[in-house]
């Protein structure tokens, strides 16, 4: 009912703490936490690991590749990275050993982008199989990625950084936010971005990112915002950090 309502779907899971989601062509739907990865076959009625292959079970994010494979991003362990899983079936192999990932992102032309600790940002052209650094180290985290229909790119770090050259360089974008620790990104109908940042605060841009503008929150308090993504009929949702979350229906007005 498009977020109105919500009820608990995680029998089987080892770890309730689920940093991503992802679902596969089949519906399968995996979800990665901090003692590995969870596949359901049941729209969510019961989970079981599937962790084999894996040398860092610390994952961060997991995202579907255009032609269904299953990618997730480690932390720890034993030389994390990133692993694919070709057939979603939770067998994995390394296919980027990297000290922590943390986000993928799904460019219009089926390119795939991750990034993580320390930069930069890597490309892969083949489904997630090899991986390219693109350009130099950053020295920064990089939290989020997100790529607009019209393919730019966009990093959230200690700001907002935007490159039209798959990564290679990148400028400045972050005008107007209250709060530069930018954790995530979703976009709406008619080109609007939104970026959650912390101190419990949601953005938008209307200008592909050029400026932003603080959205409204109807609460008096919130705990930080952990991501953001967006539903169908231009609808979006913030999640938080005690599991609270919020809805737009207006464009990312107001919440």
């Amino acid at each position: 009912d498009n977020g109105v309502s919500w009820e608990r779907a995680s029998t089987g899971l080892a770890c309730t703490s689920v940093r991503a989601l992802a679902i596969n062509p089949t519906g399968h739907i995996f979800a990665a936490t901090n003692v590995g990865v969870f596949r359901t076959t049941n729209n969510g009625t019961n989970w079981s690991a599937v962790n084999s292959g894996l040398t860092s079970t610390d994952v961060y994010c997991v995202t579907i590749t255009p032609k269904g494979a299953v990618l997730i991003g480690t932390d720890k362990g034993t030389n994390p990275g990133i692993f694919r899983s070709a057939d979603g079936s939770g067998n994995w192999s390394q296919v980027l050993q990297y000290s922590i990932v943390f986000t993928f992102t799904l460019g219009p032309n089926g390119n795939l982008y991750a990034g993580g600790y320390n930069g930069p940002v890597h490309l892969s052209t083949d489904d997630g199989i090899s991986w390219t650094p693109q350009g130099a180290k950053t020295g920064v985290w990089i939290h989020c990625l997100y790529v607009n229909p019209s393919g730019t790119l966009y990093a959230g770090t200690d700001g907002i950084f935007r490159s039209t050259d798959a990564g290679k360089s990148w400028t400045s974008s972050y005008k107007g936010l209250a709060c530069t620790d930018v954790v995530g990104f979703s976009t709406l109908r008619g080109g609007i971005v939104i970026a959650g940042t912390g101190g419990s605060r949601l953005h938008r841009s209307t200008d592909n990112g050029a400026t932003w503008t603080e959205a409204k929150i109807s609460s008096d308090w919130l705990p930080a915002i952990t991501t953001v993504t967006s539903g169908q009929d231009g609808i979006a949702y913030a999640g938080t950090y005690n599991g609270e979350i919020l809805r737009t229906t207006d464009k990312g007005v107001t919440w």
